[in-house]
């Protein structure tokens, strides 16, 4: 159900320019389904958002998939790493097998490939909020004081504070949960500016805020 069809994805079939298409949206009003057929998966999404806390996991872990998982550095990255291997590939495939005319267009289409990615995760935060009605996201900072020594886990990700802090966007609505992931230290306590944490000591906290905040996990 999760992967039912991936054939229109990430805009194969309209150079990379459909980043802004709501799809979401689409599978929850159901307009503008391809063909109009019957199709299951959309009917179990649709009765699974009728479940209040389906729902919310659904919405945290879109936002954790963007800003996290889909972060533009990241994806950057491992567009360029997969591109350098399998460039030359191809080529040499299409140069043995044909068609020729591929060939050359391999690396437009890699690029236009990188055009929807980028452009997806900007008007990502817009698709959930006009989907599920969540109002206005808000940017939540997480650190810690000394990455060598523990490090943050959003939800259900991991993040990679190696040197840097993270920011993503979230919704008011829908609290996060941070953990404490020590290594070389031990947790301490959490400190928070411009929201508020359900256990300042505890190594699991759920935050809550209504605008811009910072929380920051403490090491010693």
């Amino acid at each position: 159900m999760m992967v039912y069809d991936t054939d229109f994805s990430s805009g194969i079939y309209t150079g990379g320019q459909n980043y802004n298409d709501n799809f979401i949206d689409k599978a929850m009003t159901f307009k503008d389904v391809y063909k109009r057929i019957e199709q299951p998966p959309i009917m179990i999404f649709r009765s699974l958002m009728e479940n209040e806390d389906f729902k919310q996991m659904f919405i945290l872990s879109l936002c954790d998939m963007r800003n996290i998982s889909f972060e533009k550095g990241k994806v950057d990255a491992a567009h360029k790493a997969m591109s350098d291997v399998y460039s030359p590939l191809v080529k040499d495939t299409y140069s043995r097998f044909g068609p020729a005319y591929a060939k050359d267009g391999f690396d437009f289409n890699v690029e236009l490939f990188r055009t929807f990615l980028d452009g997806r995760y900007d008007v990502f935060i817009d698709h959930i909020k006009k989907s599920f009605d969540t109002g206005d996201a808000v940017s939540v900072t997480v650190k810690t004081t000394d990455d060598a020594k523990g490090g943050v886990i959003v939800d259900t990700t991991t993040l990679d504070l190696d040197g840097k802090d993270f920011s993503g966007k979230y919704f008011p609505a829908y609290p996060i949960t941070l953990t404490a992931d020590p290594k070389a230290g031990k947790f301490v306590k959490w400190e928070a500016d411009g929201c508020t944490v359900s256990a300042a000591d505890s190594p699991v906290t759920t935050v809550t805020f209504d605008k811009d905040c910072t929380i920051t996990a403490v090491y010693e």
